[in-house]
């Protein structure tokens, strides 16, 4: 499958999630190899005034896949400047732009979802952006705003005329949130609809979800996110599942994943931030283990890499099975 120019490997894609797609996170997928991973979402403003924190967020490593970074933003010139900062100075191979996110934060500044009320805005948004940049450029929409504005086929038509390499969508509106089942049929009509690449997305838990969705709607790739938070073996479960073959994850796989990533994670932020912000992903990474109740509590009072790291090597290492 091709994205404009760019050819991925495979056809499991890995969506943005904000506080984990960062470049540890990103970095640690790579080992699973996905067809592409998206990175957290970038606030075009953040880049137009140069903050260094969101500077610091459009940085790829050098230990990564290919890597779409995610930019949200509703005004036209503010996300040309956004844009052109990462076709210039990012070593992303790919561009989004967020259409679909439905958290309040966003959607109140007019960008993320709040873009399935403008179709035409939106599309003189990819028109403009497409026109300056050489990288390809791809579109995250939802099934609509609202079920009283379903409208994700005639916004999907007019992004790729706009001129969008390929579009992913999400099968809730936004007024669904993460509740509700996923719309397959909806995704079903924007894929019939489109001559681009459609990405499918939506509550794709398991192997036999991904082959569902294949299937149902006849997309050309599907993209996975929650799934994988603390399970980044997951990518692989999925990617040999569609093929009828099992990846039995290593007796010891969720000690060296957690390994590999508090030493990526200290070594890009620092301990200090890193060991806060890991508490979150080795929380996850013992969701629905026994008995880890109180290691989650021993975690978030673990002040350094190395309690860190203890309490998890005198958890994980005394036959608790994946």
């Amino acid at each position: 499958m091709n994205i404009g120019s760019i050819k991925l490997k495979n056809k499991v894609i890995v969506g943005p999630m904000a506080g984990v797609s960062d470049r540890s996170f990103r970095s640690l997928l790579a080992r699973y190899e996905p067809g592409l991973v998206y990175s957290e979402m970038i606030s075009d403003k953040g880049i137009l005034y140069k903050n260094q924190n969101t500077l610091d967020m459009c940085v790829k490593d050098p230990h990564e896949g290919l890597v779409a970074m995610q930019l949200f933003g509703r005004e036209i010139k503010d996300m040309i400047v956004a844009a052109r900062y990462l076709n210039d100075f990012s070593e992303c191979d790919i561009i989004d732009i967020n259409m679909g996110c439905p958290v309040s934060k966003v959607v109140k500044t007019n960008g993320g979802a709040s873009l399935m009320k403008e179709e035409d805005h939106a599309a003189e948004l990819v028109y403009a952006i497409k026109k300056v940049i050489t990288k390809p450029l791809t579109v995250k929409i939802r099934k609509g705003w609202d079920h009283q504005s379903v409208n994700a086929v005639s916004m999907a038509k007019k992004l790729e005329a706009a001129g969008a390499d390929a579009l992913a969508i999400h099968g809730r509106t936004r007024s669904d949130m993460y509740s509700h089942h996923v719309d397959l049929e909806i995704i079903r009509k924007v894929k019939a609809a489109l001559t681009i690449p459609v990405i499918g997305n939506g509550d794709i838990t398991s192997v036999a979800k991904a082959k569902e969705m294949f299937e149902t709607t006849g997309v050309d790739a599907i993209m996975i996110a929650r799934g994988v938070w603390g399970q980044p073996w997951f990518v692989k479960e999925i990617i040999e599942g569609l093929e009828d073959r099992a990846y039995i994850p290593h007796e010891h796989e969720r000690f060296s994943v957690f390994l590999e990533h508090i030493d990526a994670i200290c070594e890009d932020k620092g301990e200090y931030i890193g060991v806060r912000e890991m508490r979150t992903h080795a929380a996850m990474m013992l969701k629905g283990l026994p008995n880890s109740a109180q290691v989650k509590n021993a975690l978030v009072n673990a002040q350094s890499k190395l309690e860190m790291i203890d309490i998890m090597h005198s958890y994980l290492m005394k036959g608790t099975s994946l």
